[in-house]
């Protein structure tokens, strides 16, 4: 088994981000977001707040993956009570879209087909979302974008 992570668009990439939320239990980097949904692990301070020093109410995110060319999606940055998003509600959200997103893609929506040029060990249809791990949001020109990684069995 070993840990391999998702390749990532330049785009994102020209500069350092400017705000950054890793995750991890136990110390260890990129917890599976299965595991997560599914309450099996809790995640490195959990109940700590995000968003809550940035002022704001909403903020966007994009999945950044190889073969997939999406728009950017709404996030709010507080609970249904307003009070600012924990990391593990944090976590969980993106977690639970980005499970949507391969099933929609596995489906055959043509709003998430990938690339005909997307190399087979990237292509949803031959990942299991078990296997992917979500290690950080990186805040890069006013978009999260996720550093994921995915765990391989061969």
């Amino acid at each position: 088994m070993r840990v391999e992570y998702v390749l990532q668009n330049p785009m994102y990439r020209r500069e350092s981000p400017s705000l950054s939320i890793h995750f991890a239990v136990n110390g260890n980097v990129g917890p599976c977001l299965l595991d997560v949904l599914r309450k099996q692990v809790i995640i490195d301070g959990a109940r700590n707040t995000v968003f809550e020093d940035c002022g704001w109410n909403r903020t966007k995110w994009v999945l950044d993956w190889p073969g997939l060319e999406m728009d950017c999606i709404g996030l709010w940055c507080h609970d249904v009570n307003g009070k600012p998003l924990t990391r593990d509600a944090l976590i969980r959200e993106i977690g639970a879209q980005i499970g949507q997103i391969m099933r929609e893609s596995k489906a055959g929506n043509p709003k998430y087909r990938q690339s005909i040029h997307t190399p087979p060990c990237w292509r949803f249809e031959n990942i299991d979302f078990r296997d992917i791990r979500l290690v950080s949001l990186n805040y890069y020109n006013g978009v999260w974008v996720p550093t994921l990684a995915v765990t391989r069995h061969q």
